[in-house]
């Protein structure tokens, strides 16, 4: 089945830098996570902590709803997510990682900080992938630069925020481009003209 994107949030992080990144940013702090940062127009986790995530605040997220962003390093060790439906109070939500040293990607959850893979796919990960998550019904799906790689089915999670998680145990892990919105599985009404 096909997803429709309709984006309602971006940000490219071209700007000065923020430590730790700004409004609209949050972070999700609950689970023990760190901070992430703004440096050079692009996100990495905070000098001081192994990981951290933030949630988009800036609009009201919709139950139906993606993540997407470029993934800049995929070094041996670390590892980037893009978040759909994750609680800003509790380590809750849907997350698709890539996994360390580009080996692939897995898609999971976390209820109450308790991980459960749902799916994994062996295609390799690369510097310069665009990394998705859509969260339509009970449908998850995943993308590796506009091609689907995995999907899952899963109630557990109805709403929460879009948003993107970065662990690394050394150097730098880089997110950059990052935006998010509605999705669905039918195209959005053409325009009608009178």
């Amino acid at each position: 089945m096909s997803v429709y994107f309709n984006q309602l949030a971006a940000d490219n992080f071209n700007r000065a830098n923020e430590i730790p990144i700004a409004s609209p940013w949050v972070p999700n702090t609950v689970a023990g996570y760190g901070t992430l940062n703004l440096i050079s127009d692009a996100v990495e986790v905070n000098n001081f902590v192994v990981q951290g995530c933030a949630l988009y605040s800036g609009i009201t997220w919709p139950n139906d709803q993606y993540s997407q962003f470029t993934n800049v390093h995929t070094d041996t060790g670390k590892t980037v997510a893009c978040y759909v439906r994750y609680s800003t109070t509790a380590d809750t939500g849907y997350a698709l990682f890539n996994l360390p040293g580009g080996a692939g990607f897995q898609l999971g959850k976390n209820i109450a900080g308790v991980f459960t893979q749902l799916a994994v796919n062996a295609t390799p990960a690369a510097n310069g992938d665009v990394m998705t998550l859509a969260a339509v019904g009970t449908t998850l799906t995943a993308f590796k630069n506009g091609v689907q790689i995995l999907t899952a089915t899963d109630s557990s999670i109805a709403s929460g925020s879009a948003g993107m998680y970065i662990n690394t145990n050394a150097g730098t892990t880089i997110i950059d481009n990052w935006s998010g919105g509605s999705a669905s599985n039918s195209p959005a009404p053409s325009p009608v003209s009178i």
